[in-house]
């Protein structure tokens, strides 16, 4: 998998430039992209060296209208 393929794009929320501040990024990833995968990507991408990956899967939320739960879309 190609590097711009595993980043997708960065995280912009309060808590994520909160961590940039002290050299923690946040990103968010392919789905099926492992560890290793993401270290090569930031290595290739930024240039710089990660000392560690840490991965988080979410489930998706689930949206109502009335008695109707669906998946967004």
């Amino acid at each position: 998998m190609h590097s711009t393929q595993v980043l997708k794009v960065p995280v912009q929320t309060e808590k994520a430039v909160k961590a940039a501040a002290e050299g923690q990024y946040t990103f968010y990833v392919d789905q099926n992209a492992n560890k290793i995968e993401v270290m090569n990507a930031v290595r290739e991408l930024y240039g710089v060296v990660p000392r560690d990956v840490k991965m988080i899967n979410l489930p998706q939320k689930k949206t109502g209208r009335g008695r109707i739960k669906r998946k967004p879309t």
